[in-house]
């Protein structure tokens, strides 16, 4: 897992905990990468990938990093695989990344992008970049959480945009493209606190703010 703050630069951590409770920090992060957000994705070799809220090798923001996506191997190294530069691919990752069964990594970005509020975006093994979507506001804006891959779909949660304006669930197709599947009303809940999870026949997930008192709902949608 990760950590956004602590470790010896206040920069945050990587680690890994034993089912025997020890825990250990397997990297440090410094003010040159950033915190990292979000959770890690593992492949069959062991190494580990995630993004970072800010940092990378632009400095297309305000004269620092967009974010930017890493790989932690298992003896240790630390790659920057891509860095975001604040143009149709977005900046500022809003969750971590997911990873198929042909080592792509899926993930979002919460700002920017061809419609100016965040994309959804796919990393090759290779290195090969591409954005499959683009928030424009009416579909919704700024990504919550990660993506979750079903079959040859991405779905994502969106904080805001949308028919209500309280977020969106929007399926992205792999070939680029996407569809919104739910309008959040408030009633219904507003304000995604995450992304989705995959039951056998629904999709289950929560937001942080809507329902009765305001206080956010735990909530199923049909795939």
């Amino acid at each position: 897992g990760t950590r956004k703050a602590g470790g010896p630069l206040d920069e945050g951590v990587i680690f890994s905990y034993s089912a025997k409770g020890k825990y250990t920090v397997l990297h440090t992060f410094d003010t040159t990468t950033g915190p990292p957000v979000g959770r890690l994705a593992r492949d069959s070799k062991g190494n580990l990938y995630g993004a970072l809220s800010v940092g990378g090798s632009a400095t297309a923001c305000s004269g620092h990093g967009c974010g930017a996506i890493y790989r932690l191997s298992p003896d240790g190294t630390f790659v920057i695989l891509y860095s975001f530069t604040n143009n149709d691919d977005g900046r500022y990752p809003s969750g971590g990344v997911t990873l198929d069964k042909d080592d792509n990594l899926y993930g979002t970005s919460a700002f920017s992008g061809a419609g100016g509020y965040g994309v959804v975006f796919r990393l090759m093994p290779g290195g090969d970049y591409s954005t499959l979507y683009s928030f424009d506001g009416t579909h919704g804006t700024n990504t919550s959480g990660e993506v979750l891959n079903v079959k040859s779909n991405l779905y994502v949660t969106t904080l805001g945009g949308g028919a209500y304006g309280n977020g969106t669930v929007i399926k992205v197709s792999l070939h680029g493209g996407g569809t919104v599947v739910h309008d959040f009303t408030g009633d219904d809940g507003r304000l995604s606190a995450a992304g989705l999870v995959q039951g056998a026949k629904l999709l289950y997930g929560t937001t942080s703010s809507g329902g009765t008192g305001d206080r956010g709902v735990v909530f199923s949608l049909k795939k």
